[in-house]
């Protein structure tokens, strides 16, 4: 069941995502065809992933560069301590 789901929903998506970036429906059609041996459902799965990675990718370089202040702050005001 959760694949018709997902094919549902990956199929949306993928037709979504090409329309808008085609704004054409046969150069769209053209281009699923020949990357996505025309399945919408797998270009809304791999837009889908590139967006998962991308935030991913976002939330990593945010919480490295909060750890990054917190020590210069613990540095600068003393209280980093050394145990």
């Amino acid at each position: 069941m959760e694949s018709i789901f997902s094919d549902i929903l990956f199929g949306f998506l993928g037709w979504v995502y090409v329309l808008i970036r085609f704004r054409n429906l046969t150069k769209a059609k053209a281009f699923v065809e020949e990357n996505y041996n025309g399945s919408y459902s797998a270009a809304g799965g791999d837009m889908m992933l590139s967006a998962i990675a991308m935030l991913g990718a976002a939330f990593l370089s945010i919480f490295v560069i909060y750890i990054i202040i917190v020590f210069i702050y613990k540095l600068i005001t003393g209280t980093l301590s050394s145990s």
